[in-house]
């Protein structure tokens, strides 16, 4: 994923859900991508304390897993992690579909 532009876009979300009066905390669900979550995590929140300084405070990043197929051994499993090893011989997996998704939700049972 594109920080950068998808931070731009999730900046208009919280902006929009904010002057709506959305309850609770923000989160954005994230699945697929080419970085590694804690990576992907820190260059998001770079980002969009640059094009929206404090919007995003209390923004919670949730990691969704993909499926995965090992190279090795050929099982399929799930992860959240792109680089994940297979869980059953420790191969390189490879993800079953390269496509990418980042939706921002409000959680109102993390409200308050």
């Amino acid at each position: 994923m594109h920080e950068a532009g998808l931070a731009a876009e999730i900046a208009v979300r919280l902006q929009e859900g904010r002057r709506t009066g959305r309850a609770g905390r923000p989160r954005v669900l994230v699945r697929g991508g080419h970085d590694a979550s804690a990576d992907f995590d820190a260059s998001l929140r770079f980002h969009l304390a640059l094009v929206a300084p404090g919007l995003s405070a209390g923004l919670e990043i949730v990691h969704l897993p993909v499926a995965r197929l090992c190279a090795s051994c050929g099982r399929g499993f799930e992860d959240a992690e792109v680089f994940a090893t297979c869980p059953s011989c420790g191969g390189a997996a490879l993800p079953v579909s390269t496509g990418e998704e980042a939706v921002v939700e409000w959680s109102p049972e993390m409200a308050g």
